[in-house]
């Protein structure tokens, strides 16, 4: 019986020994299996933190990206803005010197023709005055030949009167002789 007693007691043994080698393994693997789930986990954490900073920088970059673009398309604007009041101004500024040459050429023109007409005006006293000078001349001339005629008239009388007085002329001869005259 010691036999089958040291047989059962063995092979009691040897099932404890498989149960706690197996025992062991199942803890072993289990901690195998904690410590690569722990890998894992660590290694997708590490995985994760390296995608969100990627990301991260990456979403910084695009930012930077618009910001660039949005300052660019505002510059832009901005230049065509400035550009275009540069030209307006500059148009402006033409247009008032235009204006301004056209006021000038309008004031030296009022200055010319008010000198024209001023010079008209006294071309015109002038030339009324020089009628005038002309009438009274013509006037003179026609009183003065109107007084050497009336001279000559009373002269002729005088002579006519001294002859009859002297009866050297005959009253008709002297009719006769003053229309032959006068003829």
């Amino acid at each position: 019986a010691r036999g089958r007693f040291a047989r059962s007691t063995f092979l009691r043994l040897r099932d404890a020994v498989v149960r706690v080698q197996a025992r062991v393994r199942g803890g072993r693997a289990r901690e195998a299996f904690r410590s690569r789930a722990r890998r894992t986990r660590a290694a997708i954490d590490v995985q994760r933190v390296f995608r969100g900073f990627t990301a991260r920088r990456v979403a910084a970059r695009e930012a930077s990206a618009i910001v660039a673009c949005q300052m660019a398309a505002r510059r832009w604007c901005l230049r065509r803005e400035r550009a275009r009041r540069a030209a307006s101004n500059a148009a402006k500024a033409r247009e008032a010197a235009e204006a301004a040459r056209v006021e000038a050429a309008a004031v030296e023109a009022r200055r010319i023709a008010e000198r024209a007409v001023a010079e008209a005006n006294a071309s015109a006293e002038r030339a009324v005055v020089e009628a005038e000078r002309a009438e009274r001349e013509r006037e003179a001339e026609k009183a003065a030949r109107e007084e050497r005629r009336l001279a000559a008239a009373k002269e002729t009388a005088r002579v006519e009167a001294e002859a009859r007085v002297k009866g050297l002329v005959s009253p008709e001869r002297l009719d006769a002789g003053g229309r032959g005259a006068g003829a």
